[in-house]
């Protein structure tokens, strides 16, 4: 059973990302000129996004602390990384913002595209080049356009969370951008690494914890100690949730 659905999953979501191409592509012409940052392209790009999401009504979607986002200040978010339906599940969010993703994603077909279209911001993989090109989100967040970096770097492929790596905390710490914790639990369980049947029921959460003030920290290591931190303390919570009624 399990197969059988994944499959009309996979195909019901390729069918809008193709639908996807085609809006971002008109949306990105339209506005070339008018829309430097994208926002156009890139709401069409996030709403076929959650499709993949939306189609399975037996998944239970949780967002909390939508309130606590300030959209007038400078935010880097940060989040943890479990499953590659992470990214179809933040594009849930009810704003705007970028992803930092490595570089080599933007030269996949179909996928690259449409993160170049979205505006979507490529970085260089190793410390020192990932944390110079990491410079490169200071436009966006001087527009008040929020930015998604994963600290982790890559997913993880046991389900826990990974340490940390330095360079967005860096960035911030540098021009006193805001970190704010997105935590994201229940991808692992539904879609692990490595596979691509999905379980067909399930719970999600996305929790958005208070922003951190980068300058209450002296330095930088002790920032992104605090930062991941929260995160262990809320997946505990959100595992607690998880397995309730």
């Amino acid at each position: 059973m399990n197969t059988i659905m994944s499959l009309f999953l996979w195909v019901s979501y390729g069918v809008s990302l193709a639908i996807g191409v085609i809006l971002a592509t008109i949306a990105h012409i339209a506005g070339y000129r008018k829309d430097p940052f994208k926002v156009r392209p890139n709401r069409y790009f996030m709403a076929l996004g959650y499709n993949f999401v939306r189609f399975n009504p037996f998944w239970e979607k949780n967002f909390l602390g939508l309130d606590k986002v300030d959209p007038d200040t400078p935010t880097i978010f940060v989040g943890n990384h479990q499953s590659f339906m992470d990214m179809p599940l933040l594009a849930g969010l009810p704003f705007d913002m970028k992803w930092v993703s490595k570089i080599e994603l933007f030269k996949v077909p179909v996928v690259g595209w449409l993160l170049k279209m979205g505006g979507h911001i490529g970085v260089k993989r190793g410390n020192k080049e990932a944390i110079k090109s990491l410079e490169k989100i200071k436009p966006y967040l001087d527009e008040r356009i929020p930015v998604m970096i994963f600290p982790e770097g890559t997913r993880s492929r046991k389900g826990e969370l990974k340490k940390f790596k330095n360079g967005a905390f860096i960035v911030a710490k540098k021009h006193n951008y805001l970190i704010q914790p997105i935590v994201i639990h229940g991808t692992y369980d539904i879609l692990p690494p490595g596979d691509w049947r999905v379980k067909w029921k399930g719970k999600f959460f996305i929790s958005i914890l208070d922003p951190i003030i980068p300058s209450h920290f002296e330095t930088m290591e002790q920032l992104r100690d605090h930062t991941c931190d929260s995160f262990k303390s809320e997946i505990n919570r959100l595992k607690v949730l998880t397995h309730s009624n």
